[in-house]
């Protein structure tokens, strides 16, 4: 299914791309698991987050253009990461309407000189936070509020589960940001 997947990719170089990051998960799911690369059984959820079946860990997997972000947690718990390059978006506000809540779209208005950055910090933290709980961008991202304020540093959020998230961005690279969800039970 991997090799079906990778040969669906429109373009040479999205192919290359995840073909090095199913590699990459696959050896450092590998070494958690004490199993060669090739014995590691990833299976996806009817929403498309690859998962080992009864591997004792979470895993999750990001990529903006040529960096990818694989975060593991072992024990039981879930994981959500997003990478984003921080790039132009001609329309920022419109774009914006679609997925930010009212409130955290009138939060990125009064930023006007970090309004890019901060809208890709908000972004990352609503992916990274849906991702987590499984249910990634199959769910409305304006059903969630996370705070242009809050995406600065780490916050909290609960699930409709009931699991407490803790949500953290971060700077991989110059120019990309990534946000980190965890829910350790």
């Amino acid at each position: 299914s991997e090799v079906a997947r990778a040969n669906a990719l429109p373009f040479t170089h999205l192919r290359s791309r995840f073909v090095r990051c199913r590699a990459a998960l696959r050896h450092i799911l590998g070494s958690w698991l004490e199993r060669a690369p090739a014995e590691v059984g990833l299976c996806e959820t009817a929403a498309g987050r690859p998962f080992v079946r009864n591997a004792g860990l979470d895993f999750n997997v990001s990529h903006s253009e040529d960096l990818a972000l694989i975060a593991v947690l072992p024990g039981r718990g879930s994981v959500g990461v997003d990478l984003e390059r921080i790039a132009h978006i001609s329309d920022l506000l419109g774009f914006a309407r679609t997925v930010c809540t009212s409130r955290e779209l009138g939060q990125l208005l009064r930023r006007r000189e970090q309004q890019l950055e901060s809208f890709y910090r908000l972004w990352t933290c609503k992916e990274a936070y849906l991702k987590g709980i499984g249910s990634g961008l199959s769910a409305d991202p304006v059903r969630v509020e996370i705070g242009v304020d809050n995406a600065v540093c780490g916050l909290q959020r609960i699930d409709p589960d009931g699991r407490s998230f803790t949500i953290t961005t971060f700077y991989p690279r110059p120019g990309f940001v990534a946000a980190l969800a965890v829910s350790a039970e």
